[in-house]
């Protein structure tokens, strides 16, 4: 099968090589806004049209069937888009939903003035009031493990404070959220795929005649070898950019969520400081994977990528802010 895909690709590129250089043009110009709008409409399609199914994925992993959102959650977020003065309109507030997803993260997805609307994901823990609706039976580490931990033992009260959330950091949360769903995030996202893909397209050409790989005997396997070095740089460049933008938009999220309102400052506290103390249990739990995952200062490992996400750099800036605000 492959012997075969590689002599039909050798009879097309032979095909096209030997055709007039302006038809090879127009050519290369079709397959490249081709793939250009092929790259970003996956990601724009996942973030629209596809988002319903992609929502339900995310609500049904580890589940048999989607979680109803707790009525009070909805209410609470309400409130935090009345009292933070939210310019949405009628069908922008229609357009936004909660749901149930699996982790202790906060997760988001679209844009409120998207058709399609934007999806909130609440972790299970927005849904509990007090630590004794948790029990050490219902924990599992790393879906495998259970803990061997007692629900008096020291660390597991860390971890069981750590889950419980009071209204005010709940509201943060969702203003957090709200002004990065109500934000150019998604377009600068969309726009970052589609300029990275038509430089890839349009440096591939260049890099095999700077190359000059017209004159080798053998011109396909120089071809592949600097189309994938150029795929390998593009692909790096574009992961690069994507970590900036989210780092960017994270940061300017949160000073636009406490400079709003001024109550969000106790509950961004109480949020950062509760998800650092639950990475801290966890690094224990986990044992020997532990520092795998976290740091035992509760920092959050990535397996890949630049931009790692630093709840102490989040909650120091709050503390700074309320510092400035109060003296």
């Amino acid at each position: 099968m492959l012997p075969l895909l590689r002599q039909k690709f050798r009879n097309l590129y032979d095909t096209i090589r030997f055709l007039p250089k302006v038809t090879r043009r127009r050519i290369y110009l079709a397959a490249s806004i081709t793939a250009t709008m092929t790259t970003t409409g996956i990601y724009v399609g996942l973030q629209t049209i596809k988002v319903d199914t992609f929502v339900n994925h995310l609500q049904m992993y580890r589940m048999k069937a989607p979680m109803p959102v707790n009525d009070k959650l909805d209410h609470l977020l309400d409130q935090t888009i009345e009292n933070d003065g939210f310019e949405f309109d009628r069908r922008g507030k229609h357009q936004l939903h909660l749901f149930n997803t699996f982790g202790c993260d906060i997760y988001s997805i679209g844009n409120v003035y998207l058709p399609t609307g934007a999806y909130i994901g609440v972790p299970f823990t927005f849904n509990l009031e007090s630590t004794q609706q948790l029990d050490t039976n219902d924990i599992r580490l790393l879906g495998r493990y259970k803990t061997k931990r007692t629900r008096d033992s020291p660390v597991i009260k860390k971890l069981f404070q750590s889950l419980i959330l009071s209204d005010d950091a709940k509201r943060f949360a969702f203003a957090h959220q709200l002004h990065l769903l109500s934000s150019s995030y998604f377009l600068i996202k969309s726009l970052n795929i589609m300029t990275m893909t038509a430089l890839y397209m349009w440096i591939v050409p260049r890099f095999n005649r700077l190359r000059q790989v017209d004159n080798r005997p053998s011109r396909l396997l120089p071809r592949t070898m600097g189309a994938f070095l150029c795929l390998f740089l593009v692909t790096s460049m574009t992961i690069v950019a994507d970590q900036l933008l989210d780092y960017i938009y994270d940061l300017r999220s949160l000073r636009q969520t406490i400079r709003r309102n001024d109550q969000h400052l106790k509950g961004g506290q109480e949020f950062y400081e509760k998800l650092i103390q639950r990475n801290q249990a966890m690094f224990e739990l986990l044992g020997e994977q532990g520092p795998k995952i976290f740091t035992s200062n509760g920092h959050v490992k990535r397996l890949f990528g630049l931009y790692t996400t630093s709840y102490e750099t989040h909650l120091d800036y709050i503390n700074l802010h309320h510092h400035l605000t109060h003296q």
